[in-house]
């Protein structure tokens, strides 16, 4: 079982207390698309990476269309991350943030790692991430990270 991850430029980062959504393409081991009807469970992790402190209780939370996670056609997931998500620790204007996604699958289990950047918006105005361009990451597709 592989990991595999990506990370969203640091140049692009969530403005803290900001609800975005994360997207991607689960595949399986052979790149195939998998179906809702496929897959058996999604577990979720959030943390600080500098710390390994757990964002917001989201520690191993089942996200397989409940609590924020949405499994769609073609192995479109979908993530919303809430303001409680996107909250800053302490004072650094940049804080590095680790979603864990498990995906357990009929025939498999892979694991995906995104990381991302969160803004301390202390007297800095609000930011709009908008859209990015897909990035090919193993076994999954990255789609977009949008408000």
């Amino acid at each position: 079982m592989d990991t595999s991850s990506t990370t969203i430029s640091r140049s692009q980062p969530v403005p803290e207390r900001s609800s975005r959504t994360y997207r991607a393409t689960i595949r399986d081991m052979d790149g195939v698309e998998l179906e809702a009807s496929q897959v058996s469970s999604v577990k979720f992790s959030l943390r600080d990476d500098k710390t390994d402190v757990v964002i917001n209780g989201r520690f191993r939370v089942e996200v397989l269309n409940a609590n924020g996670g949405t499994m769609g056609v073609g192995g479109a997931l979908s993530m919303v991350l809430s303001p409680e998500d996107t909250v800053t620790m302490g004072t650094g204007k940049l804080q590095k943030r680790r979603m864990l996604f498990e995906v357990d699958y009929i025939g498999g289990h892979e694991n995906h790692e995104v990381y991302f950047w969160v803004e301390n918006l202390e007297d800095i105005p609000h930011v709009n991430l908008g859209d990015q361009e897909a990035l090919n990451i193993g076994d999954f597709v990255f789609v977009e990270m949008a408000a």
